[in-house]
Formats: C-alpha cells, structure tokens, sequence
C-alpha cells in the first residue's frame, strides 16, 4: 500500500475513492445497457514462467490469417475478447502489493461510455500529506454526497486507515 500511495497518490498527497464493487457493477450493467460487455476480475501477479509465459505470448501476438479472415478491425477485436484476462487482468509480481480490480467494457457501437459512480463508492481515503488547506471542501463535497472521509496515518512505521478521519456520515 505504501507503494501504491507514492506511486498514484502524488506521493501521499493524492486521494483514493474505495468502491463497493458489486454496486459498481450493477450501475455498470443499468447505464451501459444490453450492448455492452462488461469484463471484470482481480488482477493476478504472475511472472512469465513455465504455461503462463506461453499464454502471455499467445495474448500479445496476432496470428495473420485472422486478419487475412476478418479483417483487421474484427480480428483485433476478437483477439482482445478471446484473450482479455492475459492482457488486461494479468501484472507482474513486482506489483503484488496493489491488490487491483478492473473493469472493461466493451461496446460494439465504439460509442463513449459515461458511467456515475455515485451510489458506488464507499468511502474517500486521503494520503497522510493531503493539504490541511482541502480537508474543508473535501468535507462538503463528502457531505453533499453522503460519503465518509478518512486519511491513512502512521504509526509504527505501519499505514493505518483513519476511516473518519475528515468527515463522518
């Protein structure tokens, strides 16, 4: 977790939005509607080593006779279908720490998709140097929205997560 708030979390100074996933979803399935697919799952952390260093090259490379078929249009597309978990669902362990969940969607209309997240997220976490001087509006948009606010601190060299640390429901 550290790592992840130094890395996207401008260096502790950022914000993090927790979302009930399966919430997410069906706001997800309602907004988007029949034409869309929606692809979600953890990510796995694995290196590229004995069966699975074969299925990544499988993932990353286009066999010519599907676009000679299809088309190139079609033949990427269903490539990205038939091997999304490798390309999408799949990091190296030098990223094991984040724990991630990701979404995809996939719509044949190429149509953009704007999904609210409101309903879905949970709560909002600070970095332990979020500026004092946003703890204010940060406190009346959570209330405006009916979400808590929480900041992670520190205590013997450990993060912790102050879950209402800013603003409570």
């Amino acid at each position: 977790m550290p790592r992840m708030w130094d890395q996207y979390g401008e260096k502790h100074k950022g914000v993090c939005l927790v979302f009930d996933g399966k919430k997410l979803h069906e706001i997800m399935k309602k907004v988007l509607g029949a034409s869309s697919r929606i692809f979600h799952g953890h990510v796995r952390y694995q290196d590229e080593t004995g069966p699975e260093a074969k299925r990544s090259r499988d993932a990353i490379f286009f066999q010519t006779i599907d676009i000679e078929k299809y088309g190139l249009d079609e033949a990427v597309q269903r490539h990205f279908l038939q091997h999304y978990q490798e390309i999408f669902l799949r990091k190296v362990t030098d990223w094991q720490s984040e724990r991630e969940y990701r979404f995809l969607v996939y719509d044949k209309t190429r149509r953009p998709s704007y999904v609210p997240i409101k309903g879905g997220i949970e709560r909002v976490i600070v970095g332990h140097d979020f500026p004092k001087s946003c703890e204010t509006k940060l406190a009346k948009l959570c209330t405006k929205l009916d979400i808590p606010a929480g900041r992670i601190k520190w205590k013997n060299r450990l993060p912790y997560v102050y879950p209402d640390a800013i603003y409570k429901v």
